[in-house]
């Protein structure tokens, strides 16, 4: 009779999960009977996607704040101009849509500047669809010269951060490469993202 009991009470205690109270976890994962919404309108400022009843999600999509491309190569990336010794952040809202390889600008570290300085370059992307890394490039040695870390301030609500600083040799032409890490990509059901790129100077240590 206990049993029958705890049972019963275990079917009428079953949390009702209300539409658009959890974030979209990696692989955009939702309660059971809900799906990943990807609005643009809701969502392309950064906004985590929410888990929603399905009559209210919507398909992935993203229209980025400055169309740049073609950017997929070194050759074609979007030069960043005139960035100072201490520079205001160059910030670009974009895509990572199925089957792009990466995204790509360069910028030329300034000659002038009395003291070392470094770029401090900062990636911000949903954990809901396709993982997204930095790199950072020499393009005059054709070198990668830093991967990614960590940001020491992480994000929140959903949100990754991910942070390249890195010492500059003053005349160099340097190179900033978005690119998905293939993880996190629904098993190719949703191997895209969308993400805020933030590059700037600053004197270095």
């Amino acid at each position: 009779m206990r049993a029958a009991v705890m049972c019963l009470c275990l079917a009428a205690c079953t949390p009702d999960i209300a539409s658009g109270s959890y974030v979209c976890g990696p692989d955009a994962t939702c309660p059971e009977g809900q799906l990943c919404n990807g609005l643009e309108d809701l969502d392309n400022g950064l906004m985590a996607e929410t888990c929603v009843v399905p009559s209210l999600a919507h398909p992935f999509t993203c229209t980025p704040e400055v169309d740049v491309e073609p950017d997929n190569t070194m050759a074609e990336a979007y030069l960043i101009q005139d960035l100072g010794c201490v520079s205001a952040p160059f910030v670009n809202e974009s895509c990572m849509p199925t089957d792009d390889s990466a995204d790509w600008v360069t910028f030329v570290a300034p000659t002038v500047c009395t003291r070392a300085v470094e770029v401090e370059a900062r990636l911000t992307f949903p954990v809901s669809y396709q993982g997204l890394a930095l790199e950072l490039w020499n393009v005059d040695a054709n070198m990668k010269v830093a991967d990614d870390t960590e940001c020491p301030q992480s994000s929140d609500n959903g949100l990754m951060r991910r942070c390249v600083d890195f010492t500059l040799t003053p005349g160099t032409k340097y190179a900033v490469k978005v690119l998905p890490t293939g993880e996190g990509n629904c098993n190719g059901a949703c191997a895209h993202n969308r993400y805020t790129l933030s590059v700037q100077l600053a004197t270095a240590g």
